[in-house]
């Protein structure tokens, strides 16, 4: 049952990661080379998504969360993929902020290797 745990709590992540990347995307108006903005309804929806998704985390111990974020980060490093390190990066702050993950100082401190 760990391994579906496991699978579950990285699809949860991607799927933060990758809304927050959707926002970022729209943030900026379409002449600076970027998406248009989100509609009332669509920020909406993805807010619920997301906290949808944190409950998800809420079971994992906060380490692993920690953890799991950061090997996205790395395999976005390798791909040169810029936008989602910071998507990242900002989803780490959330989940920092909902008590769902740890801060980077904490996790090193705590569980580097």
């Amino acid at each position: 049952m760990w391994i579906f745990g496991k699978l579950k709590a990285g699809k949860a992540l991607t799927r933060i990661v990758s809304l927050i990347e959707e926002v970022e995307y729209n943030r900026k108006p379409p002449s600076e080379g970027h998406g248009t903005y989100l509609s009332e309804e669509r920020g909406a929806q993805i807010e619920r998504d997301i906290y949808q998704h944190s409950d998800v985390l809420r079971k994992f111990p906060r380490h692993v969360v920690t953890e799991k974020l950061l090997k996205n980060v790395r395999i976005a490093q390798r791909f040169g993929d810029n936008q989602r390190i910071e998507a990242s990066a900002k989803a780490l702050d959330f989940l920092v902020e909902e008590g769902i993950a740890l801060d980077l100082d904490t996790f090193e401190k705590s569980f580097s290797r």
